[in-house]
């Protein structure tokens, strides 16, 4: 699992992300992408390249 994290997101501080990606340990890893808190609209090409890695990840299990 990968979880998304907005380097300019006001919701969410980057050291709460980390936290809760660091307490899984081995099955998580934190990608911090140059957008705001609609990470979606600020950054579709990277968004779309993190959640396809994710979902090929995913069907590969």
């Amino acid at each position: 699992m990968r979880p998304l994290m907005a380097a300019g997101c006001v919701v969410l501080a980057q050291e709460h992300a980390q936290e809760m990606a660091d307490r899984r340990a081995g099955q998580a890893q934190l990608a911090v992408l140059p957008a705001g808190h609609v990470v979606h609209h600020d950054a579709p090409d990277r968004f779309a390249d993190v959640v396809r890695t994710f979902l090929s990840r995913q069907l590969m299990r």
